[in-house]
């Protein structure tokens, strides 16, 4: 248990792992993301990341990494490593740019569109059932809430 800075005794208030927001959606984030990958990689041979790599190349084919990065939120090595990984399966295609050889885009092949194309029935049963019970309001209210989150990391003066 870490110590009061003032007394050096042993901190008791601290974040609720029940009650603070910002635990609450790590905790979902990370139960999801653990379940998801598990259970991915066991019938479809991917992980989280890589099926994130397949959704943002179905919404925008012909992008660099740079840009899934971005979009996604996950650091650049870990979207590199998805790309190489999808690549070597032949899920997706390197187009490397006329101008300069470094610069590539990545788009899915056919493979990689079929691909999501199942991963996606599977995610949005997964989904379905996570959600069961609760009212639509309450669904709305939290993807709501959920962008406004977003939208706040997304400004450049977070942390000021």
């Amino acid at each position: 248990m870490a110590a009061d800075l003032e007394t050096g005794e042993p901190a008791t208030d601290t974040l609720s792992l029940d009650d603070d927001i910002s635990v609450l959606v790590v905790r979902a984030a990370n139960k999801l993301t653990a379940h998801s990958s598990r259970v991915m990689r066991s019938r479809y041979g991917v992980g989280a990341i890589e099926w994130r790599m397949l959704v943002m190349l179905t919404l925008e084919p012909d992008i660099p990494a740079s840009r899934a990065t971005e979009a996604v939120g996950i650091d650049k090595a870990a979207v590199s490593r998805a790309l190489a990984s999808l690549h070597d399966r032949g899920l997706v295609a390197a187009v490397e740019s006329a101008r300069d050889p470094r610069r590539k885009t990545w788009r899915l092949t056919e493979a990689g569109k079929n691909l999501h194309d199942t991963i996606l029935v599977w995610a949005r049963h997964r989904d379905a059932a996570m959600l069961a019970g609760i009212p639509e309001a309450d669904r709305e209210a939290a993807k709501a809430v959920m962008r406004s989150v977003v939208r706040f990391f997304e400004r450049s003066d977070v942390g000021t």
